[in-house]
C-alpha cells in the first residue's frame, strides 16, 4: 500500500512506521519501499528475521489459477517505545493495515489525541483491530469481512451487500465517515456514513462513464458509489490486488 502511494508522489508523500531485522531480507524490503519514494527514517530495525512471503503463482493448461506463499514471520514486533517517539505533527493523514498490534493501536490513540484522522485496512479479524476500528474515520474491507462476521450472505444483491456493511460499520467502527468494500470481479462499493441511510431510490445513477468500454462506470444506487472493475486485461494473480487499490483510493481521499 505504502508502495502505490508512493509511485503517485505527485500527489501525495508518504512515510511507514513498521520494523524489519538487519538481515538480508529487511535491506531488500527497506530499498524497495526507497525505489518506490516511501520515506523509512521510522522504520524501526531489530537483531533478527524480517518478516518476508515468498508467493508462486501458477496458471494450468485449463487456465485454473493457484497461488501458494510461503511466510517467514519476524522475530520482533514494531515497539510502542519507538512509535512514541514519532512526531505526527506533520501528517495529514495515518493508514493502519492492523499489523503489530500493540504499536498500531498506541499510535492510533495518538492520532485521535492530535486530531489526525486515520484509515484502516479490514482483511480479517485480527488482535487490536476492534481498538482500531473505534476510532477510524475511513474503513477499507475486502469482499469477505462480512461474511467471517456475520456469516455466509443468504442471497447475491447489492442491497444485502450494502446492508452487512452498514451494520458492520454500526457496529465496530461508529466514528467512521466513509467505508469502502472491494468486491472481487464485482468492483468495488463506497457508502458515506455521514448522513448513513438506506436510500430508498433504486434508480441508478450513470456518474462516470467512458467511451472506452475497458474503463470502470461509476453508478449511484441505493444509497451508495458503485464502481465496475478495468476490462480488457486477463488477470494472472491477485496478490497484492487490494494493496494496489487501497493505495490509490486512499491518496485520492487525503490528498483532495
Amino acid at each position: 500500500t505504502a508502495c502505490a502511494i508512493g509511485r503517485l508522489n505527485e500527489y501525495a508523500q508518504v512515510d511507514i512506521v513498521t520494523a524489519v531485522g538487519n538481515d538480508a531480507n529487511g535491506n531488500t524490503i527497506v530499498n524497495g519501499l526507497k525505489e518506490n519514494n516511501v520515506n523509512v527514517d521510522n522504520v524501526e530495525r531489530y537483531e533478527g528475521n524480517s518478516p518476508f512471503s515468498y508467493v508462486i503463482a501458477s496458471n494450468d493448461e485449463n487456465g485454473d489459477n493457484s497461488r501458494t506463499c510461503i511466510h517467514q514471520p519476524a522475530t520482533c514486533e514494531l515497539s510502542i517505545g519507538f512509535v512514541d517517539k514519532i512526531s505526527l505533527s506533520s501528517y495529514d493523514a495515518v493508514h493502519f493495515d492492523a499489523r503489530h498490534p500493540a504499536a498500531a493501536v498506541r499510535l492510533a490513540e495518538t492520532c485521535v489525541k492530535s486530531g489526525i484522522p486515520y484509515s484502516v485496512d479490514v482483511e480479517r479479524p485480527r488482535e487490536g483491530l476492534k481498538e482500531l476500528l473505534a476510532n477510524a474515520r475511513v474503513v477499507i474491507c475486502n469482499s469477505n469481512y462480512c461474511n467471517l462476521i456475520l456469516g455466509n450472505r443468504k442471497g447475491d444483491d447489492d442491497k444485502e451487500t450494502l446492508d452487512r456493511l452498514r451494520q458492520i460499520i454500526r457496529e465496530q467502527a461508529p466514528q467512521a465517515a466513509l467505508a469502502v468494500q472491494t468486491l472481487g470481479g464485482r468492483g468495488s462499493c463506497l457508502i458515506r456514513l455521514s448522513d448513513d441511510r438506506d436510500d430508498d431510490d433504486d434508480n441508478e445513477n450513470i456518474l462516470l462513464q467512458d467511451e472506452d468500454p475497458n474503463v470502470p462506470t461509476v453508478t449511484s444506487h441505493d444509497g451508495a458509489l458503485w464502481c465496475s472493475v478495468w476490462g480488457g486485461c486477463q488477470v494472472v494473480d491477485s496478490t497484492g490486488a487490494g494493496d494496489a487499490f487501497q493505495g490509490g483510493f486512499i491518496t485520492a481521499l487525503w490528498a483532495y
